[in-house]
């Protein structure tokens, strides 16, 4: 069994929030995360965060269908990479807790090397969130 996580970045693609459910969960049960951030800035999902009842959709959540806002691809972009480097495709944690703090290791982890490349290359700007990790991959 795997599970669905949901992660937060900001405008430099570093990880600001994040949370986890099992597989077989709906992506409605990420509303509070959303709405933890409702008058502080906009989160953009996919279409798997729509619901039939719409007043139960947080205000700030703008769901975006394929090719609008896309700036939404560089979560896209972060969670590719963050796989990639992080290994998350297996994981054998038991318990939540484990799971929990192995993931906050690896936003921790993700906005180091995010940083480390945007100051290794000089990047400032609107360049700063360019993402160049593959120099990290072990």
């Amino acid at each position: 069994m795997g599970i669905k996580l949901c992660g937060v970045i900001n405008d430099f693609g570093e990880i600001v929030n994040f949370g986890w459910q099992p597989m077989n969960r709906h992506d409605q049960v990420f509303y509070p995360l959303v709405s933890a951030l409702n008058g502080q800035s906009i989160v953009m999902g996919d279409w798997g965060f729509r619901s039939a009842k719409k007043d139960s959709i947080p205000e700030n959540l703008k769901l975006c269908k394929k090719g609008t806002w896309n700036v939404r691809m560089q979560v896209e972009t972060a969670f590719s990479l963050v796989t990639r480097i992080m290994n998350l495709k297996h994981m054998d944690h038991r318990q939540e807790a484990y799971l929990t703090a192995h993931l906050a290791y690896v936003a921790a982890v993700f906005n180091i090397l995010l940083a480390w490349s945007r100051e290794f290359f000089g990047w400032t700007g609107e360049d700063a969130f360019r993402m160049h990790l593959v120099s990290f991959s072990l």
